[in-house]
């Protein structure tokens, strides 16, 4: 008997130790560049046709994409300044948990030993997708380039 609960207890530990299903949310670029006025790194979630407007007006002095807002949001990554070329960042999925989105970015850097440009950089991401109340996480991955 004792064998068994031991069993049963193991079973159940393992069980809530695994990770929890997650669905995929959709998402499509807007936008990804490697040139922009946004100095630092930071990230955003535009709900609405005014902050959305103002925002890129002011860090990328042009007219704003258009966007539904009523069914869609826009989400922003931004790497800040660089040095150079090799600086590059990505959405790569976003992730429906139950009481959030979590947003996985991606960033890239220079490949050691190999020479780029001196190019000052302010590489972004934005991307939309459908309209959520969820509070949205960001997960960062550097990634560097192989030789």
């Amino acid at each position: 008997m004792k064998k068994y609960l031991l069993g049963l207890l193991l079973t159940s530990a393992a069980l809530a130790c695994q990770e929890a299903p997650f669905e995929t949310v959709p998402f499509s670029t807007v936008q990804r560049r490697q040139y922009s006025n946004h100095a630092e790194a930071k990230e955003y979630v535009f709900k609405d046709q005014q902050a959305w407007e103002t925002h890129y007006k002011q860090h990328h002095g042009d007219t704003a994409p258009v966007i539904d807002f009523s069914k869609e949001m826009v989400l922003g990554t931004y790497l800040g300044t660089k040095p150079n070329p090799a600086y590059r960042v990505e959405v790569k999925e976003v992730r429906k948990l139950p009481d959030s989105l979590d947003v996985l970015v991606e960033y890239h850097g220079p490949e050691p030993g190999k020479m780029y440009p001196q190019v000052i950089t302010h590489p972004y991401h934005l991307v939309k997708l459908e309209k959520t109340e969820k509070q949205v996480l960001w997960t960062h991955i550097a990634k560097q380039e192989k030789k």
